[in-house]
């Protein structure tokens, strides 16, 4: 009886033994993936007086800053990124921490352009130059004869036929192009994009956004008219439906008005070059003679933005002014929560709210 009990005992002990082993393997393994996952806290701090220096070049519209210009600029915009990266529990893009499988499966990768023939990669993000960049990646990979042979209209399916996605590769193929290929961006002062987002599909009555979003936009403004809505939208109704966290606008034409970084990842891919709208001529030069490495031509150069059929000058503060003095304090404030990752992590002064002197600092 006593040989029994000590059997049992022991089967159950060996029992015991197993599942206690595989608990603690599990448990490890959990802690593997959460400690590798953990931000890197580095942060490259921008040296004394740097910053003051090249700020004030960062958001100039003048032509002045030569190579070496550029260049401290592009470190100053990188180590921006790589402190509010790390300030929202990011890893930066430029840091030692390599890009993985699992990182990739959660990133959005749909907006990133590819040109293997040149190892080249470009982040798109409407109303920030993007029609007329990919003017340039269609011409670049042969698509088309020249930049002008395109109408504004065909633009976006043409590349959506002929173009190549990020997305359209496998989580390897996706790790060795983001690690080895010349990456650039260009992106622009959130609250002008939005201005010129607005101005551009719901404010002009032949956009076809105003019959899609037009009814979206003015049951959540106007709940209690149960359904019942008109496609015209006021500037205030689009953003109170911007500053609503509930709309997740995540589908496909809201890319218009999606956040930038939700757009390129900036704090996942760490971007060789990062233009931006409010010096575009001067970052344009500098892409085609250090990104691309390509001689502007007839056929290959960035069109100005005012050769498109639809200039909103949303640039221009006195329409910017008209526009956002019209809004609630509140309004802005909720854009401001929404929008606010953007304005930090790509430079950009976040603006006073103090109505009726609403200033874009």
């Amino acid at each position: 009886m006593c040989v029994g009990l000590y059997n049992n005992n022991m089967k159950g002990a060996k029992k015991f033994t197993r599942k206690f082993g595989v608990f603690v393997m599990l448990n490890v393994f959990c802690c593997f993936l959460v400690y590798s996952n953990l931000p890197d806290k580095t942060v490259r701090k921008i040296p004394p007086g740097f910053k003051n220096v090249y700020a004030r070049y960062d958001l100039s519209k003048k032509n002045e800053c030569d190579y070496n210009c550029q260049t401290q600029v592009q470190q100053y915009r990188k180590d921006t990124l790589t402190e509010v990266c790390a300030e929202m529990g990011r890893h930066s893009p430029y840091g030692e921490k390599q890009l993985h499988a699992y990182d990739v499966m959660r990133l959005h990768l749909d907006h990133i352009y590819v040109i293997d023939s040149m190892q080249l990669m470009f982040c798109a993000i409407p109303k920030a130059g993007s029609s007329n960049w990919k003017r340039v990646i269609l011409a670049l990979t042969g698509a088309i004869d020249d930049v002008k042979s395109i109408h504004q209209y065909n633009i976006h399916n043409t590349i959506a036929a002929k173009g190549t996605l990020l997305s359209d590769y496998s989580f390897r193929d996706v790790l060795h192009r983001v690690r080895n290929y010349k990456k650039f961006v260009f992106v622009r002062d959130p609250f002008v994009r939005l201005l010129s987002a607005y101005r551009n599909k719901l404010e002009r009555a032949a956009s076809p956004f105003r019959r899609k979003f037009g009814p979206r936009i003015k049951k959540t403004w106007l709940a209690k008219l149960r359904g019942i809505s008109r496609f015209n939208v006021s500037f205030t109704e689009f953003a109170d439906y911007l500053r609503n966290q509930r709309n997740t606008l995540m589908t496909g034409p809201e890319e218009h008005w999606r956040e930038m970084y939700r757009l390129c990842e900036p704090c996942s891919i760490g971007y060789d070059f990062i233009g931006k709208m409010e010096s575009i001529d001067r970052d344009a030069q500098y892409v085609f003679d250090n990104v691309i490495n390509v001689t502007e031509n007839s056929k290959i150069y960035f069109m100005n933005s005012s050769a498109n059929i639809h200039v909103t000058g949303s640039s221009d503060e006195t329409i910017f002014d008209k526009y956002y003095h019209s809004l609630p304090d509140a309004t802005i404030q909720g854009l401001l929560q929404r929008y606010k990752p953007d304005f930090r992590l790509f430079g950009y002064d976040v603006p006073v709210v103090s109505k009726p002197n609403y200033t874009k600092r």
